[in-house]
């Protein structure tokens, strides 16, 4: 019948979605919680270190993180430099004060997980 006929093709497609993922991971994507600091506290006009500290990931080699800034109507992402143990900066000037979305992409054994936090620049 087309329901079976559908299921079975159903079926056959997460396997194959699930074949891409590249098999078990040793780590939940799900579980991955982030945080957003600054050094010195942001100030419009003024170079800051941007702080991501991730838990929950693997301490390995070959991840990929990128802070995500939009303003202006446009998405400045820039990769973040990894200094270990889940941390990542990056140098970054705002244009101005306000209230800024950072999104903070993290890649690692084909997964991809974004994270937002709202900072204030003074």
């Amino acid at each position: 019948s087309g329901v079976k006929r559908a299921t079975g093709a159903l079926i056959a497609l997460l396997l194959v979605l699930t074949a891409c993922g590249g098999g078990q991971l040793s780590w939940d994507p799900a579980a991955v919680e982030a945080e957003l600091t600054t050094e010195p506290a942001a100030k419009a006009g003024v170079e800051v270190t941007l702080i991501a500290q991730f838990s929950g990931i693997p301490d390995k080699e070959g991840a990929d993180m990128r802070f995500d800034v939009p303003y202006d109507g446009k998405s400045h992402m820039t990769k973040g430099e990894d200094v270990g143990g889940g941390k990542f900066t990056l140098l970054f000037t705002f244009p101005q004060s306000g209230t800024y979305d950072v999104y903070m992409h993290y890649y690692q054994d084909g997964e991809h997980i974004t994270k937002l936090k709202k900072l204030e620049v003074q």
